[in-house]
């Protein structure tokens, strides 16, 4: 049996992002698990079927979450 998984999401700030993707990237082939990055840093971005809408995080401390279009 071989567990399947589609996303794995990476929550950082942009000054550390490229060494956060590094080290993930890093680890996850140490566990065997092949991955690559296919999305941009984005402040909108869909995880697992919803989506995360962080673009007034840092002037209303608001973050949105609600299902994707296609839920």
């Amino acid at each position: 049996m071989n567990p399947y998984f589609d996303d794995f999401t990476l929550l950082e700030p942009v000054s550390s992002l490229s060494d956060a993707v590094n080290y993930t990237m890093e680890l996850l082939e140490l566990l065997g698990w092949a991955a690559e990055v296919k999305a941009e840093a984005s402040p909108i971005f869909i995880s697992l079927g919803v989506e995360f809408d962080l673009s007034h995080t840092m002037k209303e401390y608001k973050v949105v979450v609600r299902n994707s279009a296609s839920r």
